[in-house]
């Protein structure tokens, strides 16, 4: 098993359009360039083809060539082929080793991506397996009720730059099969091809390796006789984590050396990854020492593993989910007080799903951190793991 791990250092956005400009300040702080200014380095918003940019993939190369002054480097943007872009992002990250910023979601959000997991076959061919990503977005949400244009502090104020702190998320792991089946899917719907931007002529051709990719996912492991489903989704976790040897090397390591899953813990969630509705997967508390370090996802239908992130500050479990719902709508009861007052708070008049929900949007772009749906009559309102309650979720596939 080979782990290539940039040790990018983590900023968060500090505006819901700077996830561009956040993908260049880890970049450039990387390279030894004092412009990281995100004001600076925030180019948009603008028209490219039918997709709108807050930054779009060629200014985003051209804010890097002009700014890495440090080292000499090339970056270019592309935009091509599911799979020719996967080759070309896993060789700069081996060849150059050098992190690579990418578009997900529909080409509505920046991420960079600081290292990959890959192993070798019989014939040499290097075999991805997983991403290490940093994801700008922060842990606390842009929208919530009366505060539309809410945005966290300034990177410099709690962001503990370098580490992420409780602002964002600087440790993630998505596997091969979920990156290409969720975050950067095949273009559909007037989509274009997944953005993103490589270093160029990083090293000669001869040292790019030959890839191959196995977009069908991994075998899921044998569960033991009369293994109920919340023990076999601990299972295909803990199966994956060593499996990828992510308790042995990249930045979760530290938290999962000895780490275990809890099937007592574990939350179920309805959610439509990649459009689709009602599509249900397991997340896998994983603790140490008694404290919650990572959550993974396990997908209820065919059981693989697809990823694991460390954990929101806060972020409720089922079993203490029903204390977290009423002190969310008691925090909020004032912004509510069209929907429901205060009387029926107290009263529990509303409905919890025996479940969380998920879908990539501006209030959660991470599936390790679903929402709550409570309903009340002729409302639904969502929870986040923070306690802001939202009245909608805004899907970023729009």
């Amino acid at each position: 098993m080979n782990v290539v791990d940039t040790g990018l250092p983590y900023h968060q956005q500090d505006t819901e359009n700077y996830c561009g400009a956040a993908a260049a300040q880890m970049i450039l702080a990387n390279l030894g360039s004092p412009v990281t200014d995100q004001r600076l380095l925030f180019k948009g918003p603008m028209m490219v083809g039918s997709q709108r940019w807050s930054t779009a993939p060629d200014a985003l190369a051209e804010l890097l060539n002009t700014h890495a002054l440090a080292r000499k480097v090339n970056y270019a943007s592309h935009s091509d082929a599911q799979l020719d872009g996967v080759r070309r992002l896993c060789n700069a990250l081996v060849s150059a080793k050098l992190p690579a910023p990418a578009v997900v979601w529909g080409n509505r959000h920046w991420v960079v991506i600081r290292g990959v997991v890959y192993d070798q076959d019989a014939n040499g061919s290097a075999v991805a397996k997983g991403f290490f990503v940093n994801n700008p977005v922060p842990q606390v949400p842009f929208a919530t009720i009366g505060q539309p244009n809410n945005v966290p502090p300034p990177h410099t104020t709690r962001d503990t730059c370098g580490t992420g702190g409780g602002y964002g998320s600087a440790r993630l792991y998505a596997t091969l099969y979920s990156w290409l089946r969720d975050a950067w899917r095949e273009p559909c719907d007037g989509v274009e091809p997944p953005g993103y931007v490589t270093v160029t002529s990083a090293s000669p051709a001869s040292e790019d390796l030959e890839w191959r990719f196995d977009v069908s996912g991994s075998e899921p492991p044998p569960s033991a006789a009369g293994a109920t489903d919340e023990q076999k989704a601990c299972q295909v976790a803990l199966a994956g984590i060593k499996d990828h040897q992510l308790d042995r090397n990249g930045p979760l390591s530290k938290d999962l050396f000895g780490a275990q899953p809890s099937a007592a813990d574990l939350s179920t969630v309805l959610g439509s990854a990649a459009d689709r509705p009602g599509d249900p997967y397991y997340l896998v508390h994983f603790e140490k020492s008694g404290q919650r370090v990572a959550d993974a996802w396990v997908d209820a239908g065919s059981w693989q593993f697809l990823g694991i992130e460390a954990p929101a500050s806060g972020t409720p479990s089922l079993s203490d989910v029903v204390d977290f719902v009423n002190d969310s709508l008691r925090a909020n009861a004032g912004a509510l007080s069209d929907v429901m007052s205060p009387q029926a708070i107290e009263q529990h008049l509303y409905t919890v799903l025996p479940h969380f929900v998920w879908t990539p949007s501006a209030e959660s772009m991470s599936p390790s951190r679903p929402l709550v749906q409570v309903n009340v009559p002729g409302k639904t309102l969502f929870i986040g793991a923070d306690g802001r309650v939202h009245r909608a979720l805004t899907s970023v596939h729009a």
